[in-house]
């Protein structure tokens, strides 16, 4: 019995847990930050929330709503991931627009694959495994590309912000758990509770570095820094040739 306690803590802390990071998030203004993050947060505990909900009506309810929103989670978290290593090598990522429409060209067909293989993999089409291991390949992607942004901030002598650093960190423990958990799963069938928990205790892992780290974030200043008169040359040297290249695309004459 304890034990069985034991583990549905595990499966359902990151749902308390995370709204109190929102609330600390919305109240620090602290979103404005990070939307992409804030977003992955709220959709996280939004279907959380489902998942629990529909876990009382019966199986099928729970099953749809588990695998559409476990894919869309995943895509979301990419995207986040995105985001902050934008935040980390451009300077005013979101006061750029540009910078800012680039961004949107990625996550979008991210976000979509993520919805449409949940949605396949919930009515069990026969075509949606293609899809779904994509989704879960993102785990992998995550990984990887915070471990190039640390070495390229070091590299470049960058200094972390320590909410972003929070953020990093929080990620990358929430991708290393569904990450071994897939890898090590013909180990980990000798401890099937275990495995089955472990992205879920990563997940509880990651909620604890991001409520730490927003905790400890003062909100920002209603002063806002001017950028870099080089940089808004450079930005719109690259939105001009895009602008450019977007029209010739745009008035291509016909063959």
């Amino acid at each position: 019995m304890a034990a069985s306690v034991g583990w549905e803590l595990v499966y359902w802390f990151a749902l308390p847990a995370r709204g109190l990071i929102l609330g600390v998030l919305l109240s620090r203004r602290l979103v404005k930050a990070s939307p992409a993050f804030f977003s992955y947060l709220l959709i996280s505990e939004l279907g959380d929330l489902a998942r629990l909900l529909t876990s009382f009506i019966g199986r099928d309810a729970y099953f749809y709503t588990y695998w559409i929103s476990d894919t869309l989670v995943t895509a979301l978290a990419l995207v986040a991931t995105y985001e902050l290593s934008l935040q980390r090598l451009f300077v005013a990522f979101h006061r750029v627009r540009v910078y800012r429409w680039l961004f949107s060209i990625a996550a979008i067909p991210i976000i979509a694959v993520g919805l449409l293989s949940g949605f396949l993999k919930a009515t069990a089409y026969k075509r949606a495994e293609f899809l779904f291991k994509i989704v879960h390949g993102f785990d992998a992607v995550r990984v990887a590309m915070l471990v190039f942004l640390v070495l390229l901030m070091l590299f470049m002598g960058r200094r972390w912000k320590r909410y972003e650093f929070g953020v990093a960190t929080g990620l990358g423990v929430d991708a290393a758990g569904s990450l071994l958990a897939a890898g090590f799963a013909e180990q980990l069938r000798h401890f099937p509770q275990f495995g089955r928990a472990l992205p879920s205790l990563a997940n509880d892992v990651a909620c604890v570095i991001w409520l730490i780290a927003s905790l400890r974030t003062e909100p920002p200043s209603d002063d806002t820094k001017p950028i870099d008169p080089g940089i808004v040359d450079e930005v719109r040297k690259s939105e001009e040739a895009l602008k450019s290249w977007s029209k010739g695309k745009t008035h291509a004459p016909d063959d």
